[in-house]
């Protein structure tokens, strides 16, 4: 569970305020140890965004669900302790709006995790999202520039 936000913005010469929205990610990952301290971590996630905005009389409220795919290099910190950044991409548009040759389908944001271990198979994490690509307003209104979400991770037993 995670809240997005990103400052007010200008639409149709119309400033909408931007107050922070409920987003949640769901997803699995792969994690691959380099050395002692340094791995790659990389995954597929469905993020999920709600919220209400208002323009003049008229208001409105979307839903909307993406596809993400981070890519992490990693260190560990100690036995509890993990911290990671990356990059990683997803569609800006929706599912059904998406054309093949056009710019503005994905985004790109910078990535980071801090991730504390409590058990062989729980993992609590700390993520964060910032978009550095550059897109139209429009495209960001359902899908704020920055998040920052607080989960829980469940591992698979290895071998």
């Amino acid at each position: 569970m995670g809240l997005l936000f990103q400052k007010e913005i200008d639409l149709n010469n119309e400033k909408l305020e931007s107050t922070g929205k409920p987003g949640m990610r769901i997803g699995i990952n792969y994690l691959r140890t380099l050395n002692k301290s340094l791995y790659l971590e990389t995954g597929s996630f469905l993020k999920y965004t709600s919220g209400t905005y208002q323009l003049e009389t008229v208001t409105f409220k979307y839903a909307t669900i993406s596809f993400q795919v981070p890519l992490f290099i990693g260190y560990r910190i100690n036995d509890m302790w993990k911290l990671s950044i990356g990059a990683s991409v997803e569609n800006n548009k929706d599912f059904e709006d998406i054309a093949l040759v056009l710019e503005e389908n994905l985004r790109y944001d910078f990535v980071t995790k801090i991730v504390y271990t409590y058990s062989t198979l729980l993992d609590f994490s700390l993520y964060a999202n910032s978009m550095f690509s550059k897109t139209q307003a429009i495209n960001t209104l359902t899908k704020p520039k920055n998040g920052i979400y607080l989960g829980v991770i469940f591992k698979l037993p290895s071998k």
